[in-house]
C-alpha cells in the first residue's frame, strides 16, 4: 500500500462519515485495517500527519459539530483549532489578562475631639502598595 493509495482511501472514508454511509464502529475497524496493511508493507507505521487525518476521522462526529455553545452543552466537548481560535477570540478569559499593581496614595483631613475635650485637626496620607 503506497501512501498515495492511503491517502485516496482516506478519502473515500471521509466521504463515507460525511454522507453517513459507515457508522462509527464500521469506521473504526477499515482505519485500523489500513494501518494494518501499511505497517505490513512498509514495516512502519504511517506518517504522523497521515495518522493526525486518521485520527479526525475517527472523531468526524465530535469536529463537524458547529454548536457554538457545545462547551456548555456537552460533557466532553472537543474542538477544532478554528473552534478555539474563535472562542477565544470571542470570550475574554480574565486569568490571562495581567493587571500592574501601582502605588495608591491618598490622604483626608481629620477632625476629632481628645480626651480633654480639645478639638485637634489634621491630615492622614495613605500609601498602598
Amino acid at each position: 500500500m503506497t501512501e498515495q493509495h492511503l491517502l485516496d482511501r482516506m478519502k473515500d472514508l471521509k466521504i463515507h462519515a460525511k454522507t453517513g454511509v459507515m457508522s462509527r464502529p464500521g469506521r473504526f475497524k477499515e482505519i485500523e485495517k489500513l494501518i494494518e496493511a501499511y505497517y505490513v508493507q512498509h514495516e512502519k507505521v504511517p506518517p504522523s500527519y497521515m495518522l493526525e487525518k486518521l485520527a479526525s476521522l475517527c472523531l468526524h462526529e465530535e469536529l463537524s459539530n458547529r454548536n457554538s455553545h457545545k462547551m456548555a452543552q456537552e460533557c466532553f466537548p472537543i474542538l477544532t483549532d478554528h473552534q478555539h481560535a474563535r472562542r477565544n477570540k470571542r470570550e475574554k478569559v480574565y486569568h490571562q489578562i495581567e493587571f500592574r499593581r501601582s502605588p495608591i496614595t491618598g490622604s483626608r483631613s481629620v477632625s476629632y475631639v481628645c480626651e480633654d475635650n480639645s478639638h485637634t485637626k489634621g491630615k492622614q496620607v495613605f500609601y498602598v502598595s
